[in-house]
């Protein structure tokens, strides 16, 4: 209805913005708070599209996009965005290395060196109840965990695996990929 001045907007920008980085890239934009929850959350305005998700270094905190923006809203895009809330530690795969040949057999000799441990940022929330057969049922010992779905994360999150957070051991129950971006696990303590 109403054009937008991008003079007016560039003004807003350079004024109110701050420095962030985007999936490593800086970008100048504005952050605004939501009304307050049961997380860190903020709204990020941009005038480059920061995608569901995406991550948002802030003031030296990592946050994950987890809502869909396609079309400017004003002249500028906006987005929420969720404070990761732990760091999920996995194992990558090891491999195989040959070191030599045995001096009596010359059959090769390989030695398995172990995969490394890397750290994902992620946003971990208690599954607090589900219905089933009309029944509530409360439960402390599952959870969700939400991260950045890149291709080598498929690969490292499969049924039945485990991994650890909160000092504690995790099975993998359910994959969810139904959100563009993300990766949501469902998970039950060992």
């Amino acid at each position: 209805m109403f054009g937008i001045n991008q003079d007016d907007l560039d003004y807003i920008f350079e004024s109110a913005g701050q420095n962030v980085l985007v999936n490593g890239n800086p970008m100048n934009a504005i952050i605004t708070n939501p009304p307050l929850g049961e997380y860190e959350e903020k709204y990020i305005h941009s005038r480059q599209n920061v995608s569901r998700g995406d991550m948002v270094t802030l003031e030296g905190e990592q946050y994950l996009c987890f809502t869909e923006s396609i079309t400017r809203r004003g002249g500028k895009y906006k987005n929420r965005i969720r404070h990761c809330n732990f760091n999920v530690k996995v194992t990558l795969p090891g491999e195989e290395v040959y070191v030599g040949d045995d001096p009596f057999t010359d059959e090769p000799v390989y030695e398995y060196l172990p995969g490394e441990v890397v750290e994902i940022p992620s946003f971990l929330e208690t599954k607090s109840y589900s219905v089933t057969s009309g029944v509530w049922v409360t439960s402390n010992n599952e959870i969700l965990v939400t991260m950045r779905d890149v291709a080598e994360r498929r690969s490292i999150f499969e049924l039945d695996d485990t991994f650890e957070v909160m000092g504690k051991t995790w099975r993998i129950t359910n994959i969810l990929l139904d959100k563009k971006g993300l990766i949501t696990v469902n998970c039950e303590r060992r």
